[in-house]
């Protein structure tokens, strides 16, 4: 990139600074159910218990920190499903920090299909349109 472009960069940033989101609690004014999900799991199927992964001191570090940070936000709240659990998956993103995310490949009957996928996404987008901050979501990254 052009220094000259570069400095346009940083100074726009720095102009609009007010229009990221910078912890989880910023972005007021939006509709919970926009970012709620519910499993679309068979009433029928049983569900399946899997056995708990042990990650190692590190990685429990990172996962002990990602959910105390959700449990603050108020993103999750403490439920017990004696009769299920899935494990948690730590998956590595580009800039060297961890993603965590809920491993439902076991989960028979998840009934996970694009179509309600895709229109999960346009239904996010319909919400958030008239909303006063710019959005960069993008349904492959999350």
């Amino acid at each position: 990139m052009k220094e000259d472009v570069r400095e346009q960069v940083i100074n726009c940033l720095r102009k609009n600074k007010n229009i990221f989101a910078w912890t989880p609690q910023d972005p007021e004014g939006i509709d919970p159910g926009v970012i709620t999900h519910h499993l679309n799991l068979h009433p029928t199927i049983k569900l399946v218990k899997q056995k708990k992964w042990h990650f190692g001191p590190k990685k429990d570090k990172i996962i002990q920190g990602e959910v105390k940070k959700q449990l603050a936000a108020g993103h999750i709240r403490e439920i017990q499903f004696p009769e299920w659990l899935s494990n948690v998956v730590l998956v590595p993103k580009p800039d060297e920090k961890w993603r965590m995310c809920i491993d439902f490949q076991e989960q028979p009957g998840r009934g996970f299909r694009r179509e309600t996928l895709v229109a999960s996404h346009r239904w996010l987008i319909h919400c958030t349109r008239d909303w006063p901050g710019h959005s960069t979501y993008h349904p492959s990254r999350g």
